[in-house]
């Protein structure tokens, strides 16, 4: 009777040794935006659907009281009284019509001690906000930077996983990325495997090909796969996803 301890035993080690190397992977960036958190908007907020925000010759009065309204506690400062907003959209979170409207009118934003200040100038703010701003500016800083040192050890994943064969003959591309993302579920690559999230319309952009691999990375893999068609790459969702957009523009 063949004994399936060593094997479970096996996959218990390789699930824990996933784990302890997502947490290695990701643990400054981790900490960085637990740091951040407070800054953003609450998610019960920020995730909430505005299905039409039509604001015409609206001024920040009138829009700090919509946001009200959908959960945001909001006070803008003295610059903003006498701008107006012109803007229609439809189907966007708060926290996209918060960035619309403020990158239209020039106007900046916090959230600190559970508010959302909008101000034109950091000389506007008392000296307790103004350093919360800087501190904001300087965790966006070092998370960008962190994000980047994240996605270079994510590729560095991505090309030591060997894959062993993988071929496919005259399918679209969405198809390929299809069957690879089946693939590293297969292997359970990074605990569960990767998704493909294509950027392009399968209908009307979805050229065919024929690709075979044998003991190739993931990673060239992937180049070969996708750059073959002059489409670009990149990891996203902490390595559990792959976004696949044409060079040419989505």
């Amino acid at each position: 009777m063949f004994n399936y301890r060593p094997l479970l035993y096996l996959l218990i080690v390789l699930s824990i040794h996933n784990a302890v190397l997502g947490e290695a992977i990701f643990k400054d960036l981790d900490l960085l935006e637990a740091e951040i958190t407070p800054y953003y908007i609450p998610k019960s907020a920020e995730n909430k659907i505005i299905p039409r925000l039509q604001l015409e010759n609206t001024t920040f009065a009138d829009f700090i009281k919509i946001l009200q309204q959908n959960g945001v506690k909001a006070t803008s400062t003295r610059s903003l009284k006498d701008v107006i907003i012109d803007i229609k959209l439809r189907q966007l979170s708060i926290l996209r019509c918060i960035e619309f409207i403020t990158a239209q009118t020039d106007t900046k934003w916090i959230h600190a001690d559970n508010q959302l200040y909008l101000y034109k100038s950091l000389t506007e703010l008392d000296p307790h906000l103004a350093s919360r701003v800087k501190e904001k500016t300087k965790l966006e800083e070092l998370i960008s930077l962190e994000e980047n040192r994240v996605h270079e050890r994510l590729v560095a994943k991505y090309d030591q996983l060997i894959i062993d064969s993988f071929e496919v003959t005259d399918l679209p591309l969405s198809d390929i990325l299809a069957r690879l993302g089946a693939k590293t579920r297969e292997l359970n690559f990074l605990d569960g495997g990767i998704g493909f999230i294509p950027l392009f319309n399968p209908e009307s952009t979805n050229p065919k090909a024929s690709f075979t691999f044998r003991d190739t990375s993931l990673k060239e893999v992937l180049d070969t796969i996708i750059r073959t068609h002059h489409y670009g790459w990149r990891i996203g969702n902490r390595g559990k996803t792959v976004i696949v957009w044409p060079t040419g523009g989505i």
